[in-house]
C-alpha cells in the first residue's frame, strides 16, 4: 500500500459521461462565490439609493404635513384667543362679590359696579380703554360711601377722600398727576380737624398744623421737600408753647427752648448740625438758673 496516491473521487459528466475532477470543481465555486459577492454588493447599492429616495419623500411630506398642522394650530390659537377675548356685558366672581359692567375690545370700559353677596353695592369704578378714568367710589355694607377718589390716565388727579362712615369725613387730599398737592386735611372722627398739612410736589412743604380732638393746637411744624425745615413748636394743652426748636435738612439746628405750662422758661441751648453745642441751662418754675452743663459736638464738657 506504501508509495500508492490516494484515490481521487469523480463523478460522471452529464454529457459527455466522463468523470469530472471536484479538485477542479472547486476553483469553479470559488468563482461563483465572487460572482454573488459583487452582484449582493450591487444590489445593497441600489436598495440603500432607494431607502434614501423614499427617505426624502417621506420627509418632504412630513414636513409639509407639520407645516400644515401649524398653520392649523396658529389658526386655531387665533381663533381660541378671539373666542376668549371679553366683549359685551359681563359679571365676574371674585371672592364673594361680582364685579359687572361692559368690556370693549377685551377692556374694561365705562362704569363698572362691584356688588357684595347680598346684592348691595361695594364699589362703583370708571374705566376708559382698560385704565382708571373718572370717579371711584368704595362702599360699606351698610351703604355708606368710605372712599371716593378721581383718575385721569390710571393715575390719581383731583380729589380723593375719605370717610368715617356716614358720611363723616377722615381725610380729603388733593392730587396733581398722582401726586399730593396744597393742603390735606384730616380729620377725627367727631369732625374736628386733626391735621393740616401742605404738599408740593408730593411733598410735605411749607406749615402742618396738629389738633386734639377738642380743636386746641398740639404742634405746628416747617417743611421742605418733605424734611424739618425751620422753626418747629409743640403746645401745652393749655395752649402755651411747651417746646421751640430750629430745623435745617431735617436735623435740629439753631436755638432750643422749653417751656413750663405757665409759660417760663425750663430749658433752654443751642444745636448745630444735630449736636447740642455751648452752654445749656436749667431754670426751676420761677426763672431761677438750677443747673448749666457745657457741650462740645455734642458731648458733655467739664472744663
Amino acid at each position: 500500500m506504501e508509495g500508492l496516491e490516494p484515490t481521487r473521487l469523480s463523478a460522471p459528466d452529464p454529457k459527455s459521461g466522463t468523470s469530472t475532477n471536484f479538485a477542479t470543481s472547486a476553483l469553479q465555486i470559488t468563482g461563483l462565490q465572487k460572482y454573488v459577492f459583487f452582484l449582493f454588493i450591487a444590489v445593497w447599492n441600489q436598495a440603500y439609493l432607494l431607502f434614501i429616495f423614499v427617505q426624502t419623500i417621506l420627509k418632504r411630506v412630513l414636513m409639509k404635513r407639520l407645516y400644515s398642522s401649524t398653520l392649523i394650530l396658529i389658526v386655531l390659537l387665533i381663533d381660541f384667543k378671539s373666542y376668549c377675548q371679553e366683549e359685551g356685558y359681563k359679571e365676574i366672581m371674585t371672592g364673594n362679590q361680582t364685579e359687572k359692567g361692559f368690556f370693549v375690545d377685551g377692556k374694561k370700559d365705562g362704569v363698572w359696579t362691584i356688588e357684595f353677596k347680598n346684592g348691595s353695592l361695594s364699589s362703583l369704578e370708571s374705566y376708559k380703554n382698560g385704565i382708571k378714568q373718572g370717579v371711584f367710589i368704595e362702599f360699606d355694607r351698610s351703604g355708606y360711601i368710605t372712599k371716593q377718589q378721581y383718575f385721569k390716565a390710571d393715575i390719581p388727579d383731583g380729589w380723593a377722600y375719605e370717610y368715617w362712615g356716614a358720611n363723616t369725613m377722615k381725610s380729603k387730599t388733593r392730587y396733581l398727576a398722582g401726586l399730593p398737592e396744597g393742603t390735606a386735611v384730616m380729620y377725627y372722627e367727631n369732625g374736628k380737624v386733626m391735621e393740616e398739612t401742605s404738599y408740593k410736589n408730593g411733598k410735605k412743604s411749607g406749615e402742618s398744623k396738629w389738633y386734639d380732638e377738642n380743636q386746641k393746637l398740639l404742634a405746628i411744624f416747617q417743611y421742605l421737600d418733605g424734611e424739618f425745615n425751620g422753626i418747629n413748636t409743640n403746645y401745652h394743652a393749655n395752649g402755651n408753647p411747651q417746646m421751640v426748636q430750629s430745623f435745617s435738612n431735617n436735623s435740629p439746628n439753631g436755638p432750643y427752648k422749653e417751656y413750663f405750662p405757665t409759660g417760663k422758661l425750663k430749658i433752654s441751648g443751642n444745636y448745630i448740625a444735630g449736636n447740642k453745642e455751648g452752654e445749656w441751662l436749667e431754670y426751676d418754675a420761677h426763672g431761677n438758673v438750677i443747673e448749666s452743663t457745657l457741650y462740645v459736638n455734642g458731648v458733655e464738657s467739664h472744663e
